[in-house]
């Protein structure tokens, strides 16, 4: 593949030469792998390095076409890029470079390309902030052309987003500044692939101050009052993973989706002054996974391990018999959900509005707010600011000093890590929790019509150590389970409760 500017050698009637891109596709010599598109561009031809392939100096506005030259090879080289990793075809190679393009609305952008090199929560990003944008200006059930987008457009918008009469009021200034950064984007992406020429450009004073994020930290006793109002599987199941998201250094939904029991390790770099039992696990935040974040090397201990047990079987018990491809196999105990985000987005948010519903319910705060209890208790507790964002798998420093200067995965590190993560739990007291979810969830067994099986409650210690064993395998044929630990590669769930 090659593309090269060059000047068309017939003049024009006013002895000017159009400028035009040579296209090669393959072998020369056939005619259908070569293409010359013009350009708008005309210039005597004696202001034209035939060599060089260049404009001269010597040409009266050398400064103003030059810059539109070097935008073009710009824009040529780019649609090279992408068409030798098959991102277009030769046809929509030519429609760019020919601003041919078929595609001219932002939603249209936002359907093909932005769809075809985004991961599929990328995309929905984009395109419900767009979509949020378009009543304000007008263009609800109507595309939004690129060039639509005007000065007088964006003021209109900025305008009507503040008005209380129209969508939801007391609307936030960061949801603001979020549908234009997220416009931006859209637009700054469609310039570097060569779809439009400009760049969106805000004028200064135009997005608007932020707001801190009001939210209040939590309690133990008020998370004691929420376990006490719970009356449903569903529910229960709702305060185990805030607790899990807790007790883990505080996840997202979209981190449950990524943990694997390959992750966990065995590893010397913990060894030297980790004295129990405890699992750890490796963990790139699915948030920033494709950054250079920092890898979070998280604790699960047997209390925290007993949570995922019992919130990965009371997750099977609602959704083995309607959707058991969502279910992981039973002896995977850090994986209770089994499923692609980016490609079952649709299928992800309806399983975490089950759970939204269930903390409106019970008065309890969203999952998210675990993640910011936990990082603001590690403050109360006079952890430095460094070890604060460690823990909860953000960087401290600055990129320059993360990647050259910093090592983060030493021993030392680890150990002060883990150090600050106890006191986080202790200071929460997440034993009294994780005691108390148990004891609601034998209660809510012994009512039959909430079908709690014993086997969901036979992997509780009893208050004397040992293990309440359930109906087992009869049991899991009787309620229709037994296929489910039939995945039980090694019988290992079933020889407990035999």
């Amino acid at each position: 593949m090659k593309a090269e500017i060059k000047l068309w050698h017939r003049p024009l009637a006013n002895g000017k030469q159009k400028i035009y891109i040579d296209c090669i596709f393959g072998y020369v010599k056939h005619k259908e792998n070569r293409k010359q598109i013009h350009t708008p561009i005309q210039i005597l031809a004696k202001y034209w390095d035939k060599d060089k392939k260049e404009l001269k100096r010597s040409y009266p506005h050398y400064e103003v076409l030059s810059k539109e030259l070097r935008k073009l090879r710009n824009k040529i080289e780019n649609q090279i890029d992408r068409l030798t990793t098959n991102q277009i075809n030769k046809e929509q190679f030519i429609n760019i470079l020919s601003g041919k393009s078929n595609i001219e609305s932002i939603d249209d952008y936002i359907e093909t390309e932005i769809k075809n090199t985004r991961k599929f929560s990328t995309y929905k990003t984009y395109k419900d902030n767009f979509n949020a944008i378009k009543p304000y200006i007008d263009f609800k059930d109507k595309k939004v052309k690129f060039n639509d987008i005007t000065t007088t457009l964006l003021n209109k918008f900025k305008r009507n987003f503040f008005n209380n009469s129209i969508g939801k009021p007391n609307k936030s200034p960061n949801s603001f500044n979020t549908y234009c950064t997220q416009l931006r984007a859209i637009f700054n992406d469609a310039e570097e692939n060569g779809f439009i020429y400009e760049r969106l450009k805000y004028k200064r004073g135009y997005m608007v101050k932020k707001t801190p994020t009001k939210w209040k930290q939590t309690s133990t006793e008020a998370f004691l009052e929420a376990v006490d109002r719970v009356s449903t599987l569903r529910q229960w199941e709702a305060m185990t993973m805030w607790l899990l998201a807790f007790n883990c250094r505080g996840l997202y939904w979209g981190d449950f989706t990524s943990l694997k029991v390959s992750n966990v390790m065995e590893n010397d770099l913990y060894s030297t002054w980790c004295s129990n039992s405890a699992l750890y696990i490796k963990h790139d935040r699915h948030k920033t996974k494709d950054t250079s974040n920092i890898e979070m090397l998280i604790r699960i201990d047997y209390p925290t391990l007993l949570l995922f047990k019992l919130a990965k079987l009371s997750f099977a018990k609602r959704h083995f018999k309607v959707n058991p491809d969502i279910v992981p196999p039973i002896q995977h105990w850090l994986e209770i959900f089994k499923y692609d985000l980016n490609k079952r987005k649709k299928l992800h948010d309806e399983i975490l509005n089950s759970y939204q519903k269930a903390f409106r319910e019970l008065g309890w705060v969203q999952l998210d707010n675990a993640r910011k209890n936990f990082n603001n208790i590690a403050g109360e507790c006079s952890i430095t600011p460094r070890i604060c964002d460690l823990l909860v798998g953000h960087s401290p420093d600055s990129r320059l000093n993360q990647m050259s200067y910093t090592d983060y995965t030493t021993s030392e590190y680890a150990r002060q890590i883990d150090e600050a993560h106890t006191k986080v739990l202790e200071r929460f007291q997440v034993g009294k929790l994780n005691e108390a979810l148990q004891d609601k969830l034998q209660e809510l067994s012994l009512i039959p019509s909430k079908k709690v099986y014993g086997w969901i409650t036979s992997v509780i210690p009893r208050k004397d150590g040992s293990v309440l064993l359930g109906a087992g395998i009869e049991e899991a044929k009787r309620t229709g389970y037994y296929e489910y630990f039939e995945t039980d590669e090694n019988d290992e769930f079933f020889a407990n409760l035999q």
